[in-house]
């Protein structure tokens, strides 16, 4: 009986030594994304390697403040800045080092990296264990940011091509495409970090490679992102401009705050919407075009739009065995007047419009087996 006493008696010193040994073992760490000024970093992309990237350099420090000699580890971790979830990662290039495998020491100093892509916004904070004989202690460094700034980039692809030549110009052949003369559209979606878009359409001509008449120059949007679907036909019935066969125009799109263009196209414009590529009949057939709203040649699809006219709301209804994930409003420029995602399981959503003006539009309703195209008039 004296024996176990013995025992549970200086296993309980043992304890009790350990824990204020381990208590007495203090690390200090710290964390810097940059060598100088302040540890948190907002920068532009720098990385050689990855050129959308930005390479964080993640200096870790830390000291301890008694006698003892042991191992650090470290185990860096990220989060979303906004967000409370922080994540484990491995480093691009890891911490020299760290680990048993490294020499006994009360300090250490080492620098490991990670590529954060542009656009992004992201926390930063490193888990430092410090193991010795005497025992061992977990602390964190100080939180950091890294902000990496989206690089504006301005960019839009042409709708509706029937097909494409080349032609002569005073500085050699130039692609020109061949559009619908109703549905004459851009996409300005791959474009990025942009705030607001500029539309520039004017007759061209190649061979003096020189502007003629202006149908639209001006700024759709100041402080928007180009949308997906953009009507150069309605741009250009604002000034009282249409269309016409034979010509050659030129369409440009530039993006704010800082003006950047991108290569602008060449297009000229056919009267019909077919193409020659059916070999029944008459040898020409029907294309899918996207086109502006006020045109009634949308697809005949299970999307059903009602009322339609509608007043105050209308109601989106596609078949059961289809789920709405999100919908999106046009209005005849191109941009979003009203967009949603819809959580749940529904296959019927009423979507209110009496924030919405008068006038023609284009809805887009996206489920999870296709996206719909409908024109919606609000009376």
């Amino acid at each position: 009986m004296k024996k176990i006493i013995l025992s549970i008696f200086f296993a309980t010193i043992g304890l009790i030594s350990s824990q204020k040994v381990q208590s007495q073992i203090i690390v200090t760490p710290t964390l810097c994304l940059q060598t100088s000024g302040s540890c948190d970093v907002t920068a532009y992309p720098n990385s050689t390697l990855y050129p959308n990237y930005y390479e964080v350099n993640l200096r870790v420090t830390a000291m301890v403040n008694t006698f003892q000699y042991g191992h650090f580890s470290l185990y860096p971790e990220r989060r979303v800045y906004g967000t409370t979830t922080w994540g484990q990662f491995t480093p691009n290039t890891p911490f020299p080092n760290t680990g048993p495998s490294a020499p006994l020491s009360s300090t250490y100093s080492g620098t490991g990296k990670v590529f954060q892509v542009e656009g992004t916004v992201y926390e930063y904070r490193v888990r430092v264990v410090f193991s010795s004989s005497q025992g061992s202690k977990t602390v964190y460094t100080p939180i950091r940011k890294a902000t990496v700034l989206g690089v504006p980039t301005p960019c839009f692809t042409m709708l509706n091509v029937v097909s494409s030549q080349n032609e002569n110009s005073y500085y050699g052949p130039q692609t020109v495409n061949n559009i619908c003369q109703n549905a004459v559209t851009i996409n300005g979606s791959c474009s990025k970090f942009e705030q607001g878009y500029h539309i520039r359409i004017a007759e061209f001509n190649l061979a003096t490679w020189s502007f003629g008449t202006d149908y639209y120059n001006n700024w759709v949007s100041g402080t928007g992102e180009a949308p997906p679907f953009i009507s150069l036909n309605a741009l250009a019935a604002q000034n009282g401009h249409y269309f016409q066969t034979g010509k050659v125009y030129i369409v440009s799109l530039s993006i704010g705050p800082v003006w950047k263009s991108a290569p602008p196209q060449f297009f000229r414009v056919l009267n019909t919407c077919r193409s020659g590529n059916d070999s029944s009949g008459d040898g020409i057939k029907d294309i899918t075009v996207i086109e502006p709203i006020k045109e009634d040649n949308f697809e005949v699809n299970s999307l059903k739009l009602y009322p339609n006219p509608a007043t105050e709301n209308t109601v989106i209804h596609v078949d059961k065995s289809e789920k709405i994930l999100s919908y999106t409003i046009y209005d005849n420029t191109g941009m979003v007047v009203k967009t949603e995602k819809i959580t749940g399981e529904f296959n019927e959503k009423s979507i209110q419009l009496s924030d919405v003006r008068k006038g023609f539009y284009l809805i887009t309703v996206e489920t999870n087996k296709q996206v719909y195209k409908e024109k919606l008039i609000k009376e």
